[in-house]
């Protein structure tokens, strides 16, 4: 089995996510044996997991709390694979016109004056579609609905990613 060290899975997450999302800037950043990857505005969490979740070398497992590898297998050369990085952590941001922009859908879609967070950042652009026109919401659920919404948002559609591509996660047997 081929080892990819965590120098060459950096690369790897950098080149796929240019090609997936470009023009979108991302953070990528080593943390320990672990990936921090952050960004503003663009594509959404779920669509970024999707793309670089293959390039993880561990998962956990809640339910026996416990630990364990991942591996891929390497479309170009055949081979199976693992990647050096334990764990990739996902983090983004909104910038503050995206933020008061969907504070103002979101309070006119729901009725609220309040407004339940000391910041208005992480608020999505199409929550006014997701939530239900006409239904009536308690303000104090506000932070449920808005937690349930924001990582749906996306401002980037996800292009064709050669190098994801290249790798392809095997099904373990439980």
């Amino acid at each position: 089995m081929k080892y990819i060290n965590l120098k060459e899975t950096l690369q790897f997450i950098r080149k796929a996510l240019k090609e997936a999302f470009p023009g979108v800037r991302f953070y990528v950043k080593k943390d320990g044996n672990s990936v921090r990857v952050r960004w503003v505005d663009g594509p959404s969490k779920p669509q970024v997991q999707a793309l670089l979740g293959r390039f993880s070398g561990e998962g956990f497992d809640g339910m026996t709390d416990m630990r364990y590898s991942k591996h891929v297998q390497d479309t170009k050369t055949g081979e199976r694979a693992s990647f050096g990085t334990a764990f990739l952590f996902l983090e983004r941001a909104y910038s503050p016109e995206v933020a008061q922009q969907l504070k103002a859908t979101i309070q006119e879609k729901t009725g609220c004056e309040g407004w339940p967070f000391s910041t208005p950042y992480g608020w999505p652009k199409s929550a006014g579609e997701v939530l239900v026109p006409g239904a009536k919401y308690e303000c104090r659920d506000m932070q449920h609905i808005v937690f349930r919404i924001f990582d749906s948002y996306s401002e980037a559609a996800p292009q064709p990613s050669p190098t994801a591509s290249r790798f392809e996660p095997i099904k373990e047997a439980p």
